[in-house]
């Protein structure tokens, strides 16, 4: 019997050897941008454009005259479409793809050409093919610039005070300051960071709310100053401008209101 199963186990192992085994299908996460199976392409240049703006897609470094350059994009929602074909010893102009005719211009010295009004859409992933063999990847990110950041007071529980930060675009983290310094740890942050929880016995400073991107930096300041004026219960202080110096009065000061920096402005600064 020993003998029997050893014979069957090496003639199984040879055939096994003489039979192709599909490899396994790659995870869903890595799936390529043509939809299907497959490994995302890996770019040669990661490149950055703002919504709304004109974004120029970069062509050969030097001006050709002979062979011939193609454009193509891909995303994940859009399988692979072409935008432009042009014969760099031709007398004609480039072949620009129907969706693309009115969106670019295309310089024909060197192959590039500017993305106008450029939109989310746009993100993905651009191949520049020179002669139909040299291929260069592009990974277009487009993202929205932060801007709006408006902090202001909401209803809070027992004697906290709620204070939310509100902002438009791509932000992709919220920092919180009091006084030119971290909020405590002890602090409750909520709605991903927008919203910050304060004592109110720790009320009267100056804060801040940033946002940041991998861009840019935005941040709107709100103040809270002097002792709370009595109020009922989650009856919010009353809303009063800063003074044109940004200092509050003496008389401000034996109140406690809550002050919009806004009319000194908010901040802005590219990362």
């Amino acid at each position: 019997m020993r003998k029997e199963f050893s014979f069957k186990n090496a003639f199984l192992f040879l055939l096994l050897l003489h039979i192709d085994i599909p490899p396994a299908a790659p995870p869903r996460h890595v799936q390529n941008l043509q939809g299907s199976s497959g490994i995302r392409p890996v770019p040669n240049e990661i490149l950055y454009g703002k919504v709304g703006s004109n974004f120029t897609m970069p062509g050969l470094e030097q001006d050709q005259h002979d062979g011939v350059i193609e454009w193509e994009f891909s995303s994940v929602e859009k399988p692979l479409a072409y935008i432009a074909t042009y014969y760099f010893d031709s007398h004609i102009g480039p072949d620009v793809f129907s969706a693309y005719n009115k969106r670019i211009s295309f310089f024909e010295s060197n192959g590039s050409f500017v993305l106008h009004q450029l939109q989310k859409s746009d993100e993905g992933i651009y191949y520049r093919k020179i002669n139909l063999t040299k291929k260069w990847i592009i990974d277009l990110k487009v993202y929205e610039p932060v801007s709006n950041v408006l902090v202001y007071p909401v209803p809070g529980e027992n004697s906290s005070i709620l204070l939310h930060c509100n902002f438009s675009g791509d932000g992709d983290f919220i920092y919180w300051s009091r006084d030119g310094k971290s909020v405590p740890d002890g602090w409750k942050l909520m709605n991903r960071n927008q919203t910050l929880q304060v004592p109110s016995t720790e009320a009267c400073s100056l804060f801040r709310c940033e946002i940041f991107s991998a861009y840019e930096k935005k941040s709107n300041d709100f103040i809270y100053k002097s002792k709370r004026r009595k109020s009922s219960h989650n009856k919010l202080p009353e809303v009063q401008k800063l003074r044109s110096d940004g200092n509050p009065s003496p008389q401000e000061r034996s109140q406690c209101l809550l002050v919009s920096a806004q009319a000194a402005g908010s901040h802005s600064e590219k990362v």
